[in-house]
């Protein structure tokens, strides 16, 4: 192994000799996907991340992605996806690989600071291991879902450029329709129905001394914040997280966590780790009759979280103060 900067000739080399090359790429440009080129009778096995966000953000190019993929030709390409991807891997056959930190743009392979591992056939090889287990939580995606969720969310995308695009509509929309595309059907259900939100709003008002006033200012809207959604969104998710075996294991530890402290810090690896699979298991879940939705959560939620933001907290804040007091709620 030796460390190197990425250079985009030696990539471009690599792959045009190459019968089987492997890209994961968190974000990519439409110029650096030319830089893959496999030789002719090759297959390309591209991952890379399925957020919406990225896309408004600019530092990923669906539609270059699906010409690429057209033009490469689909019985050549191979195209897996995750919400929260982050590994860069640049893999031809099982003899050359770079691993490190470079994504798939001129930036990275120029003017960033940016460096990658450069195995040998033996260390390629051992990657390969790490390899196939990783490629076990990516969802394929076909050319045709790819070509039906561009044309379904560019123009929202594309026109809402201001700050607020996360709370359109036409965002959210998208939102959820990535998530049809990463979560199966949700087979979601209570022996006993959730009870309403302002069951436990009536729970923890007589509460006003230990509960972080921010939650009742968020529910009756009197921080002029427009975040009721952020309450009720978490509440109703809480509820079935909290409900199900995976989750109600962690009740007796969540609830003795202080009320008056911002408990972000407090909640354990194991619970965020259990959530956030729940979250990506279920994220179809939704109730139209109520108002609830999982999809709608994650657009708010950090990734760590299950949720897609990647820049900030989004509604973090919220929900880590509700963690501790649905907790409660469902044990008394």
């Amino acid at each position: 192994m030796r460390l190197r900067r990425p250079d985009i000739q030696e990539l471009t080399s690599r792959c045009e000799q190459g019968t089987a090359v492997l890209i994961s790429a968190p974000f990519y440009s439409q110029e650096g996907l030319t830089w893959v080129r496999p030789n002719p009778g090759g297959r390309v096995e591209f991952w890379t991340r399925f957020n919406p966000r990225d896309w408004a953000a600019g530092v990923s190019d669906p539609p270059a992605l699906l010409r690429y993929l057209e033009t490469v030709g689909e019985e050549r390409v191979s195209l897996r996806v995750h919400r929260a991807l982050h590994a860069k891997i640049y893999q031809v056959d099982a003899t050359w690989s770079w691993i490190g930190s470079p994504n798939l743009s001129r930036a990275a392979f120029t003017s960033n600071i940016e460096l990658v591992a450069e195995l040998n056939a033996g260390e390629t090889e051992s990657l390969g291991t790490i390899v196939n287990d990783l490629r076990s939580s990516l969802k394929e995606l076909s050319i045709p879902t790819l070509r039906a969720y561009i044309e379904a969310c560019k123009d929202a995308i594309q026109q809402l450029e201001d700050a607020d695009i996360w709370k359109h509509d036409d965002f959210q929309a998208a939102v959820a329709m990535a998530d049809e595309y990463l979560s199966p059907p949700s087979t979601l259900h209570h022996a006993a129905p959730i009870r309403p939100l302002r069951d436990f709003i009536s729970f923890i008002e007589p509460m006003i001394d230990e509960v972080p006033q921010t939650i009742l200012d968020h529910h009756h809207n009197l921080s002029g914040q427009n975040r009721q959604g952020h309450v009720k969104q978490s509440y109703y998710a809480l509820t079935h997280f909290l409900s199900d075996p995976r989750g109600n294991q962690y009740i007796g530890e969540l609830i003795a966590i202080p009320l008056g402290d911002y408990p972000r810090s407090r909640l354990s690896p194991g619970f965020v780790e259990a959530w956030a699979a729940f979250l990506d298991e279920h994220a179809t879940t939704h109730d139209s009759d109520v108002g609830y939705s999982f999809s709608t959560l994650r657009n708010v939620l950090p990734e760590h979280m299950g949720g897609y933001v990647t820049n900030g907290g989004g509604g973090i804040g919220s929900f880590a103060r509700m963690v501790p007091l649905v907790a409660r709620f469902l044990n008394e």
